[in-house]
């Protein structure tokens, strides 16, 4: 119904980094749809430098200024995903 300023329609990238994400993954031969369907795009890509850079200790509010948020919470909530074996890393890391 609505397309973007270039007049295509806004299901497809419409700027130069998704287009070559896009390409390099295609490339690669790696599915932009996983079985569970979740999404390989940007801002997965997102999520996982986010959640990388928690598990290897850089602050929160660090994470919050490279990711451009204006709000902690929302890195902290949305952006960094733990596992089970990352909760046990902390939890050996404490006991010693």
């Amino acid at each position: 119904m609505f397309l973007s300023p270039e007049a295509a329609d806004w299901s497809a990238p419409t700027n130069n980094v998704a287009r070559v994400l896009r390409r390099a993954l295609e490339r690669a031969g790696i599915a932009r749809l996983n079985e569970a369907g979740e999404k390989l795009d940007l801002h997965a890509l997102r999520h996982s430098a986010a959640t990388q850079w928690a598990r290897r200790g850089v602050p929160i509010v660090h994470a919050q200024a490279l990711l451009g948020h204006s709000d902690v919470r929302l890195t902290s909530r949305v952006y960094t995903h733990f596992a089970v074996e990352d909760l046990r890393g902390a939890v050996e890391g404490v006991a010693g």
